[in-house]
C-alpha cells in the first residue's frame, strides 16, 4: 500500500517490501526509441557549477550523454558516476536517467525478479517505485510535471546512496533545454586500420615485423578528432596482445602509468606484469596500455617496447 502524504521515510523504507530475487537469462530485441546521441561527459565542472548535478568527489569517473528524437528534441539525459579501487568493496556506480516523458530501458542479459517485485511509497503526493535489494542493482523511479526520473545503484551501493541522489534531483529538476544537440560532443566509431589517422598510426608498433598479425582494430573519434582505439594482435604460437591508445585517459588510468616510454626498463616491466597482465605508460601525448594474454611474458612485452623506444 502507498504511504500517506507527509510520511517521513528512511532510505530502507523505499525498498521495504523487496526481497532478493533469482537471476534468469533473458534475450530480447530492442529498437532504439531515439535517433541520435551526444556526450556531455567533458562538462562535469560546468554542470556542477550550474547546479545541474551534485558534486560527488569520491566518484572520479563521470559520464553524461543525451539522446535525441528525430528533429533534435531531448528523449533522455543520463548521468553516471563511478568509483573503482583495489578491492570490490570500493566499487560503486550511481546513475540517473531522466526524460520529459517515460524513458524506455534496454533489456538486460540478466533479469532480476524480486518477490514481491516492487515497493511503492508516497512522497509529496508522488509515487516512488523501488526495485531490488542491497547486494544487487537497486533503483527508484518517479514521474512529476518536471519529467520522468530513475536513480540506480550498483550491487555495492546502499539504499542511502540511491536515496541521497534521488533527494538531489527531487529538489533540482533537470532543465532539458540545457542539453541542445549542438552543445554535445559527437563520438563516432571506426573499425578498420585505414581509418586510423596517420598522426596516430605512428604510435602503433610494427607488429608484423615482430611476428604478430593484426586481427582487429576498433576506436572512435570525438567531433571528428581521434579519441581512442584498441588493436588485437596474435602470434602463431598462440600469444594474444591488445594495444590501447587513448588521448584522454581517466584518473585511474593516469595513476597506473609507469611513466614515459623512453624511461621504461625491463625491471619496471617485470614488476608491473608480476601484478597483472597489463602495463601502461605515456608515449608523447597518448596514454598506451599493453595487455598480454595468458601466454605472454615480460620478455614478450619488453621486445615490443624496445622496438619503439
Amino acid at each position: 500500500s502507498l504511504d500517506p502524504p507527509g510520511t517521513i521515510l528512511a532510505p530502507e523504507d523505499y525498498f521495504r517490501n523487496n526481497t532478493a530475487g533469482s537471476a534468469v537469462s533473458a534475450a530480447a530485441e530492442w529498437v532504439l526509441p531515439y535517433a541520435e546521441t551526444r556526450s556531455f561527459s567533458g562538462q562535469r565542472q560546468a554542470l556542477e557549477a550550474e547546479g545541474v548535478i551534485p558534486a560527488l568527489p569520491d566518484h572520479p569517473l563521470f559520464e553524461a550523454d543525451t539522446q535525441y528524437l528525430e528533429g533534435g528534441s531531448v528523449y533522455a539525459v543520463r548521468f553516471s558516476w563511478s568509483r573503482r579501487g583495489d578491492s570490490l568493496d570500493a566499487y560503486s556506480t550511481l546513475t540517473v536517467t531522466a526524460g520529459p516523458d517515460t524513458v524506455e530501458q534496454p533489456p538486460s542479459d540478466v533479469v532480476i525478479y524480486p518477490a514481491p517485485a516492487v515497493t511503492q511509497t508516497q512522497r509529496g503526493g508522488i509515487t516512488v517505485t523501488g526495485i531490488g535489494t542491497e547486494g544487487q542493482d537497486i533503483s527508484l523511479t518517479w514521474q512529476t510535471d518536471a519529467g520522468w526520473y530513475q536513480v540506480t545503484g550498483s550491487w555495492n551501493d546502499s539504499y542511502a546512496d540511491v536515496v541521497a541522489l534521488m533527494d538531489w534531483f527531487w529538489d533540482h529538476p533537470i532543465d532539458f533545454d540545457r542539453f541542445p544537440l549542438e552543445a554535445g560532443d559527437l563520438f563516432e566509431a571506426f573499425y578498420a586500420p585505414e581509418d586510423l589517422p596517420d598522426t596516430v598510426r605512428t604510435y602503433m608498433p610494427d607488429f608484423a615485423a615482430l611476428g604478430y598479425t593484426l586481427d582487429s582494430l576498433a576506436g572512435c573519434t570525438k567531433n571528428g578528432v581521434f579519441d581512442n582505439c584498441e588493436a588485437h594482435c596474435f602470434r602463431t604460437d598462440g600469444l594474444n596482445i591488445w594495444w590501447v591508445i587513448r588521448s584522454a585517459p581517466d584518473t585511474y588510468d593516469r595513476s597506473e602509468a609507469l611513466g614515459n616510454l623512453a624511461d621504461l626498463t625491463l625491471e619496471a616491466v617485470q614488476a608491473a606484469l608480476s601484478q597483472s597482465q597489463h602495463l601502461s605508460f605515456w608515449w608523447g601525448d597518448y596514454w598506451i596500455r599493453l595487455y598480454l594474454g595468458s601466454e605472454g611474458t615480460a620478455s614478450d612485452a619488453w621486445a615490443i617496447l624496445r622496438s619503439i623506444q
